[in-house]
């Protein structure tokens, strides 16, 4: 699988993670179709060559922003012309505050004194995105969207595109019927795009901060884990596995799984 996910990466200017969810194998043999689904990271920088390219080389026709309240005033959406946007913000400003350099030593340091440092702070967060109903009327409206959006080209994003854009994505690959391991495979490639930049960060803190401590309690914020996403898998099975989770938790219909099948599905 891996040159299926190299292959999936794009590379935009500004845009630090951004992939086509097409290729992507079914536990029963069909695959996702290329070319109508992607997500990515945060578009706050992008410039107007690359909102050509998303608009008229891509043919995007939805961007759909997960991230906070805090974290769109922060850091405007670039608007693009012709594609409609909604913003879905999963978690609010509590789970999910602005970072930037006024605030991010504060958001690190009270991260890292939870119960388990940041580690353990995004392990709980994952599970809150899976298991909290109103984390989870928000998730519903996003694979809503997808219906609604009749199969033309959707991007989707938080900041980063890794934990909520991530379980965004285990949720409807898990809808769409990809088995768990492939799931998990793909959220971890994530880690190989990013090295470099993640790399980087964690250097930078540790020579900046003179602390070894803090550049590992950051790494623990910037990386994916297959932990991570275990925990959110633990709490699916918790509440009953997944047919039981897709139907009474995300309230989706079998006329909105199997038209999320049709749309994405070859």
């Amino acid at each position: 699988m891996k040159n299926l996910f190299k292959e999936s990466v794009l590379k935009f200017k500004k845009i630090s993670y951004f992939r086509d969810l097409g290729g992507i194998p079914t536990a029963d043999g069909k695959h996702l179709k290329k070319g109508i689904i992607y997500k990515t990271s945060h578009l706050a920088n992008i410039d107007e060559e690359t909102k050509q390219k998303l608009a008229d080389d891509l043919k995007i026709s939805m961007d759909i922003d997960l991230r906070s309240p805090s974290e769109l005033a922060d850091k405007p959406e670039q608007m693009i012309e012709g594609v409609t946007y909604k913003h879905i913000p999963v978690l609010g400003d509590d789970d999910n505050p602005a970072v930037n350099k006024d605030t991010r030593d504060e958001v690190l340091e009270n991260n890292m004194a939870e119960e388990g440092g940041s580690r353990g702070h995004i392990t709980r967060i994952y599970q809150k995105m899976v298991s909290n109903l109103e984390v989870l009327k928000r998730y519903k409206e996003f694979l809503k969207e997808l219906i609604n959006n009749f199969g033309r080209p959707t991007m989707y994003h938080c900041t980063q595109g890794k934990d909520r854009t991530g379980i965004a994505t285990m949720l409807l690959l898990l809808v769409l019927g990809v088995d768990k391991e492939m799931i998990i495979e793909d959220y971890l490639y994530y880690n190989v795009v990013n090295r470099r930049l993640n790399n980087l960060y964690t250097f930078g803190v540790a020579v900046g901060c003179f602390s070894i401590k803090k550049a590992k309690g950051l790494r623990n914020l910037l990386v994916t884990r297959r932990e991570y996403l275990e925990a959110a898998f633990g709490e699916i099975d918790r509440l009953g596995g997944i047919k039981n989770y897709i139907t009474n938790y995300l309230g989706l219909s079998n006329e909105d799984t199997d038209a999320l099948k049709a749309i994405y599905l070859e």
